[in-house]
């Protein structure tokens, strides 16, 4: 994930300068705020800025809350994910906060009424309780040496100092999306667009934690088994919706 990290950031330092370097043919600066939700996965908020008449440049937050909070499994189910690991992932999709940048090109006779786009989306999920028999269900057959089910792994010697019943799961991602938009054209700052776009998980990090056993061979499988679903299903289509407010022209 640091690669890709480091590879975003070059990329983007390069975008940044072809754009500098031919603003003398762009137009006037547009800066606004950009508000919607990304149907069925999260709720969004961003800051977008106008480069010229084709390119525009936004980041933002998103969140992942109720309804949407069962979503992602879900849809990686549809594809053929096995409900058993795709449980232990849904422990952990009960809140989470992410990043979402990306560049957008604008066509049509207008320049302005359609665009396609490219965005790289961060997400992070906090730890959230879950319970041994959930990943006892996905790793039955597995035959961890020394450590068949989580109730068999060793006791920390410290364990009076800790919550026995406490296991946790947090995880965090990185997907590329692709949108093609439409904008309806309001008053004069105020403007709707649409998108259908199509996300791509590229990268992602899970870790179950207990404050009392030794639980690594099944934090290492837990976390190699989530990646390995995300990687393969991990194409979440959308319908994106947002409402515009221009603040600067």
């Amino acid at each position: 994930m640091k690669r890709i990290n480091i590879l975003l950031l070059n990329v983007n330092i390069l975008l940044l300068g072809i754009l500098f370097t031919n603003n003398a043919n762009a137009q006037r600066i547009e800066q606004g705020l950009r508000v919607g939700v990304k149907l069925p996965y999260t709720y969004d908020i961003s800051y977008y800025h106008k480069f010229s008449t084709r390119i525009r440049m936004y980041f933002g937050t998103q969140i992942v809350t109720a309804p949407f909070s069962g979503t992602v499994t879900n849809v990686m189910e549809m594809y053929g994910a096995n409900p058993n690991m795709t449980a232990i992932l849904r422990e952990s999709m009960g809140f989470g906060i992410g990043l979402d940048h990306g560049w957008q090109y604008h066509f049509g006779k207008d320049r302005r009424r359609y665009y396609v786009g490219l965005s790289i989306q961060w997400m992070w999920l906090p730890k959230q309780d879950i319970e041994d028999q959930v990943v006892d269900a996905a790793f039955a057959n597995d035959g961890i040496a020394g450590c068949p089910t989580l109730e068999a792994c060793p006791i920390n010697p410290m364990h009076h100092l800790y919550d026995a019943k406490k296991l946790t799961i947090n995880t965090n991602y990185v997907n590329i999306s692709f949108a093609f938009g439409y904008t309806i054209f309001l008053r004069s700052k105020n403007q709707i667009r649409l998108e259908g776009a199509i996300a791509k998980t590229i990268a992602s990090r899970h870790y179950l934690y207990s404050e009392y056993r030794y639980i690594s061979p099944f934090t290492e499988r837990t976390n190699e088994g989530l990646q390995d679903i995300m990687l393969k299903y991990g194409w979440f289509p959308s319908i994106n919706v947002y409402y515009i407010y221009k603040l600067r022209l």
